[in-house]
């Protein structure tokens, strides 16, 4: 069909002026893709959902201006380049940031990642036009067209942040590295274990040579995004104190098997599956310490009842709910009803409920003769400080130890020596074996 606009060219300009249009088009959606490639790889999955979210809502007044009657034309014409845009603009930058620490990306991984940010800016992009046809039923709205659209973004931004911030969480690019454990006296070794699922999961294991048969084992659990590798100074600084030690990568990341994270929902199961693995080898009967940090704190305090002898937990959320609504707290009075829509959420992409993902109520729950240390980033701008203080005050007596001016996972760089000091005192605090629990 020949648009007025089209029919009003002189001849042989029809074909130009669509080149130009075809030309605007892929500027403005590459643009828009190469920011969220970006923003995944640099800012983190909070700047990435904003960016969807704009994405969503000011891509039609885009085409609007670029070119009113071929609207119709720009799903066929756009999803080939624009993936293709998400998948090199993505792989750069992410190869950019992260070649100087040794990293690896799996290409597969990459274009999962790609080709789900695709499906729900697609997705979304339906949904925000579903908005706007709905609301144009009603009367007011239809004569008041900027009004109908600012309602129908914000009802999108108020519904779609919690399922793209769950989405995101969960979905993530998986960062391989190998960690450096050539310092004095290890005997390091890669190795891996299936956790229930029967994913493979990967580590590296640190023995002491000629250790005593009741020598601690530390099994070191990372945060959310990260890797083994990325935290590896616990591991060294446990194998220093004299333990064994295990640093492996949870599901979904590192060189782990996995699609989907839980957030520290199902991730306890993988704590166990470590713990089951290193009892399974020979001479390693000690006591034995979870230490994680973020994520990998919570996981290890849920874990703890059924497998540690101690714990040592840096920045852990007390309940995810919670922590939920206070990162949805960038949509102030909308903030409550946005983290239920993130709990709904998560139901329905993961068939987790996280009401149940409670470190605080697990913390409550260990017996007397486990010790825990809890220590919190004081300049922690991922997990608020109020989270350590509700988890705190789960066990009475229990000090919850601030690190001033140490960002999330930031406390072991930012006070080495004070946190060598306290993983000290709980190795030293570890009951006898005839008092210990009987697993």
């Amino acid at each position: 069909m020949v648009t007025p606009s089209e029919a009003s060219s002189p001849p042989g300009t029809r074909w130009p002026t669509t080149g130009r249009w075809l030309g605007a088009l892929l500027v403005v959606r590459l643009a828009l893709a190469a920011a969220c490639a970006s923003a995944a790889a640099a800012a983190g999955d909070g700047w990435f959902v904003w960016l969807l979210l704009a994405a969503v809502v000011g891509i039609d007044p885009a085409l609007r201006w670029i070119a009113p009657q071929r609207r119709g034309r720009e799903l066929l014409l756009e999803l080939p380049v624009q993936a293709a845009g998400l998948l090199a603009l993505g792989w750069l930058t992410v190869e950019v940031l992260l070649r100087q620490k040794g990293t690896e990306i799996a290409p597969a991984a990459l274009v999962r990642f790609a080709g789900y940010v695709l499906l729900w800016l697609l997705a979304l992009r339906q949904v925000h036009r579903l908005l706007l046809r709905v609301a144009g039923l009603a009367p007011w709205l239809r004569r008041h067209r900027d009004a109908r659209t600012v309602l129908c973004a914000a009802v999108l931004v108020v519904g779609g942040m919690p399922q793209l911030f769950v989405a995101l969480q969960t979905h993530r690019i998986a960062v391989g590295q190998t960690p450096d454990a050539r310092f004095a006296g290890a005997a390091a070794r890669e190795v891996g274990f299936a956790n229930p699922e029967g994913l493979m999961l990967r580590g590296t294991l640190l023995r002491r040579p000629d250790a005593a048969p009741d020598t601690p084992v530390v099994i070191v659990c990372h945060g959310l995004g990260a890797n083994r590798a990325m935290f590896f100074g616990y591991a060294q600084l446990a194998f220093e104190l004299g333990c064994h030690v295990l640093a492996f990568d949870f599901r979904a990341h590192g060189h782990s098997a996995g699609m989907v994270t839980t957030i520290g929902a199902g991730e306890a199961e993988d704590v166990v599956a470590a713990a089951e693995f290193v009892r399974s080898e020979g001479g390693m009967r000690g006591p034995l310490v979870l230490v994680g940090v973020s994520m990998g704190a919570a996981t290890a305090l849920r874990a703890a009842g059924t497998v540690a002898d101690a714990v040592f937990a840096e920045s852990s959320y007390a309940d995810l709910t919670t922590m939920l609504e206070a990162r949805m707290g960038m949509l102030g009075p909308a903030a409550p009803l946005a983290s239920t829509l993130a709990q709904f959420a998560a139901l329905c992409q993961l068939g987790v409920d996280l009401t149940g993902v409670s470190p605080r109520r697990a913390l409550a729950a260990l017996p007397a003769e486990i010790p825990v240390v809890l220590v919190h980033a004081g300049a922690d701008g991922v997990i608020p400080i109020d989270e350590g203080r509700r988890l705190a005050a789960a066990r009475p007596g229990l000090e919850l130890h601030v690190i001033p001016g140490a960002g999330h996972g930031y406390c072991l760089f930012t006070a080495r020596r004070r946190i060598e000091g306290l993983l000290r005192e709980l190795l030293a605090s570890i009951p006898p074996p005839d008092r210990r629990r009987a697993r």
